[in-house]
């Protein structure tokens, strides 16, 4: 792939091979080169995405790359994004969990503890347990008070 892209799944390039299905290559600080239908790619503050198949073979037969389109993050979400990353990671770095505060400034560590959200991690911080990565997409709208309609979803 050009330009030291590397196949990161079956659609997906990036410089280092992710270890779980909601990638953690903006751990890292990368870009997201994505192909094919519900493929999602990240280029700086720049996300899209191919979220329907019959449109995206539309486009694709007609020679054109398939894009349905995309979206810049605002001010707001680029200050939220280190924190939305590593939930949808999985694991959140010691150094961030004092950072998850609610808009109200509560701090939702113990409370999702104490609901098996999330548990400590062997290389420190927290991870989330199965429960917490089912519910991730909530997670991260307690944090940046957004409903979860409203919250992305990869």
């Amino acid at each position: 792939m050009p330009r030291s892209y590397g196949r990161n799944l079956f659609n997906h390039w990036a410089n280092a091979r992710d270890a779980n299905a909601y990638f953690t290559f903006p751990t890292r600080g990368e870009d997201c080169l994505a192909v094919g239908t519900i493929a999602d790619g990240v280029f700086g503050d720049y996300h899209y995405r191919h979220p329907r198949y019959a449109p995206y073979l539309r486009t694709a037969q007609a020679g054109w790359p398939g894009l349905e389109g995309g979206l810049r993050r605002n001010p707001f979400e680029n200050r939220m994004q280190p924190l939305v990353t590593t939930v949808l990671s999985g694991h959140i770095p010691s150094a961030q969990c004092l950072e998850l505060t609610t808009p109200e400034g509560e701090s939702p560590v113990e409370r999702w503890q104490a609901r098996g959200l999330v548990e400590a991690d062997p290389r420190g911080g927290l991870r989330l347990t199965a429960s917490g990565a089912w519910f991730a997409g909530n997670l991260i709208a307690e944090l940046t008070g957004q409903g979860p309609q409203q919250v992305c979803q990869t």
